[in-house]
């Protein structure tokens, strides 16, 4: 009974192991598809996708807890959202784990430049040279030379002049002890990216050269065609203000012309109101005198006789103010002539001197212009991505390829 009873719990635990074992298979599988999902939601930069990866991160990561390959591949997606500072603590728990590969090294160096940690970039690149130094004659030798080569265009990018540059001292001894550690094929290696990065350097150089070239040409281009600009809107202002002056000296001599002409009109205009005043009595005297039934014909034809001689007066009266009149406004038209001229002169003047201060100070900024436009091109050339291009096709491809095998 005692044998039976022990066969059965055999039984059982080995049963147990056998579901045991096909669920961890079951859920292994499922890791690739997990994987790609991860790798789409890191595809974009953006807050619901970076939310979303972290959140794939999470569950495989809960899922998994001991495969470092699970925050090897998240270390990808955060470098490739520009999330530098949480992809280099990623990777360094993968580097932490037994017998990383050479990539990681790799990533973590790229992720560790933009945040300008020189010392642990020379710290990795030291770590990745003693790696490839304890598996001389081992290992994939595609993967070896592509790290060695990284290290040879890492240290040439370093020794690029900018403003943030590493220690020269250190940068050098660094140098020496990664080139002590490689071996002959290593080396060659190295050396194939040094010279590849300083080939690239020189292409984006001559680039630099070249669109400075032709930005400064634009901007001086630019700047004569401002002073051609200024020069006649100075010219122009210069014209309109001695237009100016004329038309004033004109207007005043016409207003004075005016003031006389009124001068001469005023006294004959006076009489003659007096005169058509002395009409305006007469005529109602007559009135009153019909309306009183005074008979006396003589009374009304003196005041007829009154009435006509003033309106002979007040005939000749106008024979001299009507020549004045016709003067007057004469200079009138000249006045309201010399007045818009006038006008249009201190119109031309005023926009005159204001394209010529515009084009003046285009003139002044363009030098500012031309360094503002150096310091933007000139920044490819300290650009790390330049020399060494971050793929993240190519590290999807390989985190899903391990997980193929």
């Amino acid at each position: 009974m005692r044998s039976t009873g022990r066969d059965v719990r055999v039984a059982l635990a080995a049963l147990a192991l056998v579901l045991v074992a096909c669920s961890t298979s079951a859920r292994a599988s499922d890791v690739p598809e997990q994987l790609r999902a991860l790798f789409e939601s890191g595809s974009k930069g953006t807050p619901s996708a970076v939310a979303a990866a972290k959140a794939k991160y999470d569950a495989l990561h809960a899922a998994h807890p001991t495969d470092p390959r699970i925050d090897y591949a998240y270390g990808v997606v955060l470098i490739n959202q520009r999330k530098y500072r949480e992809a280099t603590e990623m990777l360094a728990r993968y580097l932490a784990t037994d017998n990383p590969r050479l990539t990681a090294y790799c990533l973590q160096i790229g992720a560790l430049v933009p945040l300008r940690e020189f010392s642990k970039v020379l710290e990795q690149a030291v770590a990745l040279a003693e790696r490839l130094h304890a598996e001389a004659g081992g290992g994939t030798g595609a993967n070896r030379q592509d790290a060695a080569q990284f290290l040879g265009m890492l240290f040439k990018y370093l020794e690029l002049s900018r403003k943030d540059a590493p220690d020269a001292r250190l940068l050098d001894e660094c140098n020496r002890e990664v080139v002590a550690l490689l071996d002959e094929s290593d080396a060659a290696a190295y050396l194939a990216g040094y010279n590849a990065a300083a080939k690239r350097h020189g292409e984006l150089r001559a680039q630099y050269e070249t669109q400075q070239e032709q930005v400064k040409e634009r901007i001086e281009g630019r700047q004569e065609r401002d002073k051609f600009t200024a020069e006649q809107a100075r010219s122009a202002s210069e014209a309109a203000v001695e237009k100016s002056k004329y038309t004033k000296q004109q207007l005043r001599e016409v207003q004075r012309r005016y003031g006389e002409l009124q001068r001469q009109m005023t006294p004959l205009v006076m009489q003659r109101g007096i005169l058509e005043s002395g009409i305006v009595t007469r005529q109602s005297l007559i009135k009153q005198n019909q309306k009183a039934r005074d008979t006396r014909p003589e009374a009304t034809q003196a005041l007829n006789d009154e009435i006509d001689f003033l309106k002979r007066q007040i005939r000749q009266l106008d024979l001299q103010i009507e020549p004045l009149r016709v003067i007057a406004a004469k200079l009138e038209s000249q006045a309201a002539t010399h007045h818009f001229a006038l006008a249009k002169a201190e119109d031309t003047s005023f926009r005159s001197e204001r394209i010529g201060t515009q084009a003046n100070r285009r003139i002044e900024r363009a030098d500012d212009k031309l360094g503002s436009r150096s310091g933007v091109a000139e920044s490819r050339l300290t650009l790390f991505s330049s020399y060494a291009p971050f793929s993240y096709e190519l590290e999807r491809k390989r985190v899903l390829g391990w997980f193929r095998k």
